[in-house]
């Protein structure tokens, strides 16, 4: 498999949930007997998680060595920034639903921006290939500084389905969805999201975002608003 993003060989794994996150909510492994987490797939089938850095959690090759690193150390850094930011002062977030990107860095808040915007592409494209699905070459040129944009548009949203008194931290990975052109059955557009515990991270290709699940963000500064999240009763 080639790299997605430059087109050399693909010799390294992306992270499905990243490792930051796991750190975050369940300590460093390796996790000892009957404290391992747990990861359920659409199909039931239970997988056992003794660190972070378990194969379970994480993509078959897809990304260059450059490309998992030194290319997006800056976007990985934005990330975990914004992660902090957003599980550290989740009281006040649920009660103003506002993200504003001056209160998760003090100084330079349009490369950070732009640098977060970037992870988000980035996971994008990766969850695309894992459905069988090339990443439009819009992700990609915008990766590489060779696109000013993409139709790819995030928004943040409060995750009201997430299940009450659970017994330990959660993340889920939703379904990607989308919808097909009916004559040549190719794909128009998609959504996808990833609930962090009680933040979730809804990703719309090509589809107006619904205005409930919080306002669009696209690398530019501001203030967001943050949306409701809930899963449908089929899902």
């Amino acid at each position: 498999m080639k790299c997605w993003i430059c087109g050399n060989p693909a010799d390294t794994r992306e992270h499905i949930i990243k490792q930051s996150d796991i750190r975050r909510l369940f300590g460093r492994g390796p996790y000892q007997k009957g404290n391992r987490l747990k990861r359920m797939d659409q199909n039931q089938t239970r997988k056992l998680i003794q660190s972070e850095d378990s194969v379970h959690i994480k993509y078959p090759k897809n990304l260059c060595k450059h490309c998992n690193s030194a290319r997006s150390q800056p976007w990985d850094k934005a990330y975990d920034e914004f992660m902090e930011y957003i599980l550290r002062n989740e009281s006040e977030l649920k009660r103003t639903r506002k993200v504003g990107f001056k209160d998760v860095v003090h100084s330079d808040t349009s490369r950070f921006t732009t640098s977060l915007y970037s992870y988000f592409v980035k996971a994008f494209g990766c969850q695309l290939q894992e459905n069988g699905q090339t990443p439009p070459l819009e992700l990609s040129e915008f990766l590489l500084d060779k696109g000013d944009n993409t139709n790819l548009l995030i928004t943040f949203a409060i995750y009201e389905s997430m299940p009450k008194n659970s017994a330990s931290p959660m993340v889920q990975i939703h379904p990607l969805e989308g919808d097909v052109e009916n004559v040549t059955k190719k794909p128009l557009n998609y959504n996808w999201a990833v609930s962090i515990e009680w933040f979730t991270i809804i990703f719309w290709f090509n589809k107006v975002p619904a205005v409930e699940l919080g306002s669009p963000f696209s690398g530019k500064t501001g203030n967001i608003d943050i949306g409701s999240y809930k899963e449908r009763e089929n899902s």
